[in-house]
C-alpha cells in the first residue's frame, strides 16, 4: 500500500502529526521549532562563510598595493554579506519566540521565478517553496501553515 499525500508531505517538510496538530491549533510544533532554531544558525554561519571567501578573493586576486576603492568594495560586500545573514536570522528568531502558524487554505500555483527558485502561491500571497515541486499538486487545495515572522512555509497538507 502507498503513502498517502499527506504522509508524504509530512515525510518532506521532516515533521510528525504532533506538529501538524500544532499548526491546525495555530503554533508551531517541536520539530518545527527544532528547525527553526537550526536555521537561525545556518543563516549566520552561511553570511559569515560568505565573507570569508569575499575576504580570500580580495586577498588572492586583487593586485598589491590595495587602493581606496578595493577597501570600500571589501567593506561594502562584508557588510551586505552580513546584514542579509542577521536580516534573515532575526525573522526566523522571531518566528521561534513568537511560537505561532498562520493558515492559508485555498488551491496553490507553482512557479518558477528563474535563479530564485520555486514559489507556492496562495490566497494572493507568495512564498519560496522549501520542498521540491513534484510533492505539490499545482492548482489542488491545501492547507499552508506559515510561520510568519519568517515569511516560511512550515508545513502543508491537502484539503480533504
Amino acid at each position: 500500500m502507498g503513502v498517502s499525500h499527506r504522509d508524504e508531505l509530512l515525510i518532506v517538510f521532516h515533521i510528525g502529526p504532533e506538529d501538524l496538530a500544532a499548526n491546525r491549533a495555530g503554533r508551531l510544533g517541536p520539530h518545527q521549532l527544532t528547525q527553526l532554531r537550526r536555521s537561525v544558525w545556518w543563516n549566520i554561519a552561511g553570511a559569515l562563510l560568505l565573507v570569508a571567501v569575499l575576504l580570500l578573493i580580495l586577498g588572492f586576486v586583487a593586485h598589491r598595493p590595495f587602493n581606496w576603492i578595493q577597501y570600500t568594495l571589501a567593506v561594502v560586500l562584508t557588510v551586505a554579506a552580513l546584514a542579509l545573514g542577521f536580516f534573515v536570522a532575526r525573522g526566523l528568531r522571531r518566528a521561534v519566540a513568537a511560537g505561532v502558524v498562520e493558515r492559508l487554505t485555498g488551491p496553490v500555483s507553482v512557479t518558477m521565478r528563474g535563479r530564485a527558485g520555486m514559489w507556492l502561491a496562495v490566497q494572493g500571497r507568495s512564498f519560496q517553496l522549501p520542498v521540491r515541486f513534484w510533492h505539490v499538486g499545482s492548482g489542488l487545495p491545501y492547507h499552508v501553515y506559515i510561520a510568519p515572522a519568517a515569511k516560511r512555509i512550515v508545513a502543508m497538507e491537502p484539503v480533504d
